[in-house]
C-alpha cells in the first residue's frame, strides 16, 4: 500500500494535499507549496509508521491463509472422504466373503444402532464392535467436518481481530496527545491490561472506546452491523452450541427461528472482507492522525511513502517536488 503525508508541515498551514491544488498556494491560508519535513527519514516517526504497516500486514497474512483454508479445505475433505468410503466398501466386501457371518451380524447392529443408538452395542462380542468401530470412523461425516471448520475459522477471526485493535491501540495511546502522559506513567503490565480490557469488549463497545479515546469511528456504514454479528455468533458457538440466545437476539435484532446458526463458506467469505476492510480503516485512520501519512491510491498526492517495494522497506519518492 502507498501512503503520502498528509498535512503540509510548513510553518503556520498544517493543511492537507486537497487544499494546495497542484501543489500551488494553499487555499486557506498563505502557504505557498506543499512541504515535508524531510527528517522523517530513519527518524521516530518511522519507526511507528513501519511498526503500524506490520501490524495490518501480520493480520492481512492470517486472512490470506484463512481465506485459502476456506476455499481450499471443501474440496480436501470431499477427497478424503471419498477415499475413506472406498476404504469402507473395500473392507466390507472383504469382510462379506471371508466371514459372512459377522457381516451379518454387524448389520443386524447397524440397524438397530439407527433406531436405540448406543444401547445396541451393548453386550456384543469384541470383533462386532471392532467392526463397527472401523465402519464408524471411516464414515465419518463430510459436513460435520465442514460446520466444523467454519465454526473454527470464525473463532480464529475473531480472537485475531480483537488481537489486531490491541496491538494497534498501544501506538495510539502512546502517540495521543490526550493520553501519551498518562500513559508513559503506566507499567507494562498495567498498559497491557488498559488495551486487553478495550479490546476483549463487546465489539459495538470496542468501537465506543476507539471513538472515545482517538476520535476512530468504525460504525461509518451498514456493513458495520453485520460485521459486529460475527462478532455475537462466534460467542453463541462458544457458549450456545450456536442456537441463538438472549444476548445474540438483542445486539442483532435477531428474530428468526431458534435454529442453529452454521457460518458456510460464504458467510467465511463475506466476514473476511469485512475484517479486511475494518482493519484498514484502523490502519489508515492511526497513519494519518497520529504520523501525517495518508493512502494515496485514495488521495492522488504527489509526495508519498511507498510501502510496496524493498521487502516492506520505507522509500520517500518525490516527483517534481522540493523538500
Amino acid at each position: 500500500m502507498t501512503y503520502s503525508f498528509g498535512v503540509c508541515q510548513r510553518e503556520g498551514c498544517s493543511h492537507s494535499h486537497e487544499e494546495h491544488a497542484d501543489n500551488q498556494k494553499c487555499k486557506k491560508c498563505s502557504c505557498v507549496g506543499f512541504f515535508r519535513d524531510s527528517k522523517i527519514t530513519n527518524s521516530l516517526q518511522e519507526q511507528y509508521i513501519q511498526k503500524v504497516i506490520d501490524l495490518k500486514t501480520k493480520f492481512g497474512n492470517i486472512l490470506d491463509a484463512t481465506e485459502h483454508l476456506n476455499e481450499d479445505f471443501p474440496s480436501m475433505a470431499k477427497s478424503f472422504f471419498n477415499e475413506k468410503e472406498n476404504e469402507n466398501n473395500e473392507f466390507w466386501n472383504k469382510l462379506t466373503k471371508e466371514n459372512q457371518s459377522l457381516a451379518e451380524e454387524v448389520n443386524e447392529v447397524l440397524s438397530e444402532y439407527g433406531k436405540s443408538g448406543r444401547i445396541a452395542l451393548e453386550g456384543r462380542s469384541h470383533n462386532v464392535l471392532e467392526v463397527i468401530t472401523k465402519l464408524m470412523h471411516h464414515g465419518a461425516n463430510y459436513q460435520l467436518s465442514l460446520n466444523f471448520i467454519h465454526e473454527m475459522i470464525l473463532g480464529h477471526l475473531v480472537v485475531m481481530f480483537r488481537v489486531y485493535v490491541k496491538d494497534v491501540s498501544k501506538i495510539m495511546f502512546e502517540r495521543d496527545e490526550k493520553s501519551k502522559d498518562d500513559w508513559k506513567k503506566l507499567s507494562d503490565d498495567e498498559r497491557e491490561t488498559q488495551v486487553r480490557f478495550l479490546a476483549e469488549n463487546h465489539i459495538r463497545d470496542i468501537a465506543k472506546q476507539l471513538n472515545k479515546n482517538f476520535g476512530l469511528k468504525l460504525k461509518l456504514d451498514e456493513d458495520f452491523d453485520e460485521f459486529a454479528e460475527c462478532f455475537y455468533r462466534r460467542d453463541i458457538f462458544v457458549h450456545n452450541q450456536g442456537f441463538p440466545n438472549k444476548i445474540y437476539k438483542d445486539r442483532t435484532s435477531y428474530t428468526g427461528p431458534d435454529i442453529q446458526l452454521k457460518p458456510d463458506n460464504n458467510y467465511i467469505k463475506n466476514i473476511i472482507c469485512l475484517m479486511r476492510k475494518y482493519s484498514e480503516i484502523i490502519e489508515e485512520y492511526c497513519l494519518e492522525k497520529y504520523m501525517y501519512v495518508v493512502n494515496t491510491n485514495k488521495k492522488g498526492n504527489v509526495t508519498h511513502i511507498d510501502l510496496t517495494k524493498g521487502g516492506g522497506e520505507i522509500i520517500l519518492e518525490k516527483k517534481d517536488q522540493k523538500t
